[in-house]
């Protein structure tokens, strides 16, 4: 993630507080800002700067989505052929009895992810050995795009709590300093 433009501003707000005592003002993009502006301000760009990354990881998890839903049904596949062949046999060249538009599609799975071609017999039906290979060689790239997916939801659900923590700390901020300002001029009097 990119180091976001808060850390500045904070390093200085610490520095410049005794007690919790403001000591001057502070600029915060060429404007004069309160203590409790800097503090708000600095939220809002964390924020901001943690939305901006959110549509790059949503195109992200959706893509993996894609492959990890395309390797699934590849792997159906493959178990499918697997499973219709006759048990009996134990030559390494029986075949295959699946729907030749799933071996196609199949095929269309392993090119797009760059995994080899399979390779079939002179009716197009899957060959034992090739199957049983290439079985476990979709489960692990299967595996591994899970685990990838996984780890994408997890730093988006980060990201969105964090988000929502800077929105917090902002709304927060503003609405004791505001509440503190009423609190001052009731006091006065006015």
């Amino acid at each position: 993630m990119a180091d976001l433009p808060i850390k500045p501003i904070v390093d200085q707000l610490k520095k410049e507080l005794v007690y919790g005592v403001q000591i001057k003002d502070y600029e915060i993009g060429g404007m004069k800002a309160d203590f409790s502006a800097a503090i708000a301000m600095a939220s809002l760009q964390q924020s901001e700067a943690i939305e901006a990354l959110l549509p790059a990881l949503n195109k992200t998890i959706d893509a993996r989505q894609v492959k990890v839903n395309d390797l699934g049904e590849a792997l159906a596949t493959l178990t499918e052929a697997l499973a219709s062949m006759d048990p009996k046999s134990q030559s390494p060249s029986r075949v295959s009895h699946v729907e030749t538009t799933k071996i196609a599609n199949l095929k269309a799975i392993l090119l797009r992810y760059v995994l080899p071609e399979i390779e079939t017999d002179e009716n197009g039906q899957i060959i034992y050995s090739e199957a049983y290979r290439f079985q476990n060689d979709v489960q692990k790239a299967l595996d591994t795009e899970s685990n990838d997916l996984q780890q994408n939801m997890t730093l988006l659900q980060s990201l969105v709590q964090k988000r929502d923590n800077s929105f917090e700390v902002a709304h927060k901020v503003l609405s004791k300093a505001n509440r503190t300002a009423s609190d001052t001029i009731t006091a006065i009097g006015y």
